[in-house]
């Protein structure tokens, strides 16, 4: 088992079913063909950036990284794949596999179909990309079609954070059927923990996962993250991010109640007091902050996100669309916090001071219209930032808005 800082890391398995009983055993093919189709979008990235630190001026070890990179997406089949150049070690390539999982999900209402899809999606956009750079002309053309990949790559690959799961194949992976592999015991998520190791699911989202005190090993990948862990009769309950839909899943009245301690993680003492701010509009930040804050930005942040946050080889991060998205995917303050702290700058994650993250948090929230006050974002992550759940904001007439004059 693995603690590492805020994240506690397992293996997880799940069923597309709610209500079957224990020692059901998983459809494996979804399973096997989702971590195939992860594996390989994570090493088409590999080959794409371990050029890109290349310092040759000769055009071929980056059109033979392309090429890898195309062979894994499009599998051995297909006309674009060109053996000389290798590959994943995948015959059927990310894109076969993802298409089997559409099909084993045709006609159902499996919880991770919306998102396969749109990894199929991204996937196939980044193979256009790709296929682009091995005709470009010039380094600085290859460059850009390769840096559209790797955001359309990104997306697809999803990211982990604090809370669970951040969404693409990662997060189905973690949180949906198609993490289950072969044997596993499942159990109702809608039922206080009974036994271990066992995997409580609920209309085919994983809510908890019991593991047994006494196992003294355990082999846990790390697509996985949760803070939300509890000891209870000699077993480890590990929460998912799916627990929260709980309530959804299995009524009000059966939702498993998740006390204190289940949110209590080893960095909570670490936490310093703050007084709550209001949660309809939090005041999280000065202007001078956020004045500092944007001269780091454009500096660190600029040349993914635009200078005006507008999104160029990475999303958007204020307007109308990144704070519907906030809202819909149900982000906290907490949320961004975590993934601007930890996953930023893309090419140095965690390399600025606490300071500068927190100037660049205050930026953000500036640039998409919540209001400054007199008491500057915290350096430390604390508790009432997990309370405040963002989104857009709205004038007097009920449309977004504008806050490009911050």
């Amino acid at each position: 088992m693995k603690f590492g800082g805020r994240r506690l890391l397992f293996a997880v398995g799940v069923i597309a079913a709610f209500g079957w009983p224990a020692a059901v055993l998983a459809h494996p093919s979804g399973h096997k063909d989702a971590l195939h189709a992860l594996h390989d979008v994570q090493y088409a990235v590999r080959q794409v950036d371990q050029a890109e630190r290349l310092t040759l001026s000769a055009p071929e070890a980056y059109r033979r990284a392309a090429q890898r990179a195309v062979n894994v997406i499009v599998g051995r089949s297909n006309q674009h794949y060109h053996k000389k150049d290798g590959d994943g070690g995948d015959p059927v390539g990310a894109l076969g596999r993802l298409g089997r999982l559409l099909q084993i999900a045709s006609g159902t209402r499996a919880p991770w179909l919306p998102v396969i899809a749109g990894a199929w999606v991204n996937v196939t956009a980044a193979e256009s990309s790709l296929e682009a750079a091995l005709h470009a002309d010039g380094l600085d053309e290859y460059r850009m079609d390769v840096t559209n990949a790797l955001t359309s790559l990104d997306v697809a690959e999803g990211r982990g954070n604090e809370l669970g799961v951040w969404g693409g194949l990662e997060g189905s992976l973690a949180t949906t059927a198609l993490g289950i592999p072969p044997g596993v015991v499942v159990v109702s998520g809608c039922a206080a923990p009974t036994r271990a190791p066992a995997y409580g699911v609920a209309r085919g989202y994983l809510l908890y996962v019991s593991l047994p005190l006494d196992t003294s090993t355990l082999k846990l990948p790390e697509y996985f993250a949760s803070n939300r862990f509890t000891l209870h009769k000699n077993m480890l309950i590990v929460y998912t991010a799916s627990q929260k839909k709980a309530g959804v899943l299995c009524g009000k009245t059966h939702a498993v109640t998740a006390d204190r301690s289940l949110h209590a993680t080893p960095a909570d003492s670490e936490i310093a007091p703050a007084s709550d701010p209001d949660p309809s509009t939090p005041h999280l930040y000065t202007l001078a902050q956020a004045k500092q804050g944007r001269s780091i930005y454009r500096k660190y942040c600029a040349s993914c996100h635009g200078m005006d946050l507008q999104g160029t080889a990475a999303p958007a991060v204020m307007g109308p669309e990144f704070l519907d998205t906030t809202k819909a995917d149900g982000w906290t303050m907490t949320d961004l916090r975590y993934l601007v702290v930890n996953d930023m700058p893309r090419d140095a994650p965690g390399s600025l001071s606490p300071q500068q993250y927190a100037a660049v948090l205050a930026y953000l929230l500036a640039k998409n219209c919540y209001p400054p006050g007199n008491k500057p974002f915290p350096l430390k992550n604390q508790l009432f930032l997990a309370r405040i759940t963002l989104g857009p904001l709205f004038g007097t007439n009920k449309k977004y808005v504008n806050c490009s004059a911050h």
